[in-house]
């Protein structure tokens, strides 16, 4: 069922407006239900009153990640490493969250149940790659999440920086590591880093 709305919802209806009318450029049923066999993908289910509304694929990555023992004192301001004596450096990993596909039937607010419970899942970040229907974008962006590029040095400097505040400064994560754990995609990169200071969605 996730795999027969997702593949409607993303792929199917917007045929014409994303993809030119051309259907053999759209990933096939096969392609999508061979990631459920994956161990580190998790599939969500939503129904309401019985009927099944919503659905999404959200697999679990790690990325490379330091973790600084002994810091106190959070200082956003400096560069990624630590002057030797004030802190100690353990190369390790982080988890992540990559929505590799969502999708739910129309009226239903079933995408903000589930993302709802992806935020309360314990990743240290959630990241996707939108299609670039507007309406998918609006969504993304009303939730928090950012459009972040690896290659521009500011979006590298706010991600080290929302993932070091989140972690109160014991964990610092680079936007090129992120990029080089998720699947390869042109699309662009939407990235929510969990933050104490982030107004609730009204």
């Amino acid at each position: 069922e996730v795999v027969e709305l997702c593949h409607r919802r993303i792929y199917k209806e917007n045929l014409e407006s994303l993809w030119d009318g051309e259907a053999e450029k759209l990933p096939t049923l096969e392609t999508i239900e061979a990631k459920l066999f994956d161990e580190e993908m998790k599939v969500l289910h939503v129904t309401q009153d019985g009927k099944f509304t919503g659905g999404a694929l959200v697999k679990e990555l790690s990325v490379k990640a330091r973790h600084v023992e002994g810091s106190s004192n959070l200082n956003l301001a400096a560069p990624a490493h630590h002057h030797p004596g004030t802190s100690t450096e353990i190369l390790g990993t982080t988890t992540v969250g990559y929505i590799d596909s969502m999708a739910s039937e129309e009226k239903t607010q079933s995408g903000r149940v589930m993302w709802d419970f992806m935020t309360g899942m314990p990743f240290i970040c959630l990241a996707c790659h939108s299609i670039l229907r507007q309406k998918t974008v609006d969504f993304w962006q009303a939730r928090g999440m950012r459009h972040m590029d690896p290659s521009n040095e500011k979006d590298c400097t706010a991600f080290r920086q929302l993932v070091m505040v989140h972690t109160m400064g014991k964990v610092i994560c680079e936007l090129k590591d992120l990029q080089e754990a998720l699947p390869k995609s042109k699309l662009p990169l939407f990235v929510w880093v969990p933050s104490r200071f982030t107004e609730e969605d009204e």
